[in-house]
């Protein structure tokens, strides 16, 4: 119960000011695609040129990627990530074909030390980059009508206050 009223207390903190509760769903959703996004080292830059073009909330954008995409959560993140698009480039291509002979030849050296060093088999930096965006997509598209209701809840009760 704890950690409901706490997040409740931060949606509030952020729903404060003239925006709308839609204007602050799309602000979260971006923040939710650019946790999942497959270009590590870039989310601020991403977060920052997002809420610049489109006008969006940053403290809103940059918290819901910091909440989801954290250094606690970033491995299974992107792991998922990895695992989602090698599926889907297994089942567009068939089980037959190496994934990873698409990959850039500079893949190969990247492949090469993470066996000798790690002792794991080769990545694909399509099935990385393709999971990393669809799942993105998928995850922001879906939850906007749930975060849209978030911020209408409390932004009414901002008022009835």
């Amino acid at each position: 119960m704890e950690l409901r009223k706490r997040l409740t207390s931060w949606f509030k903190k952020l729903s404060v000011g003239s925006w709308t509760a839609r204007q602050l769903a799309i602000s979260f959703c971006v923040g939710i695609y650019i946790a999942f996004s497959p270009f590590p080292g870039l989310h601020t830059w991403m977060t920052l040129l997002a809420a610049w073009v489109f006008s969006l909330n940053v403290a809103v954008v940059f918290a819901a990627s910091m909440i989801i995409n954290n250094p606690w959560t970033m491995v299974p993140i992107y792991g998922v990530d990895y695992l989602f698009g090698d599926y889907i480039l297994r089942l567009w291509y068939g089980s037959s074909v190496q994934v990873c002979s698409l990959d850039p030849a500079w893949m190969c050296s990247v492949n090469t030390f993470l066996h000798n060093h790690v002792g794991i088999e080769p990545v694909s930096l399509w099935g990385f980059l393709l999971g990393g965006n669809i799942l993105g997509i998928a995850l922001s598209v879906g939850f906007y009508p749930l975060v849209k209701r978030a911020f209408e809840a409390i932004k009414k009760e901002k008022q009835e206050a």
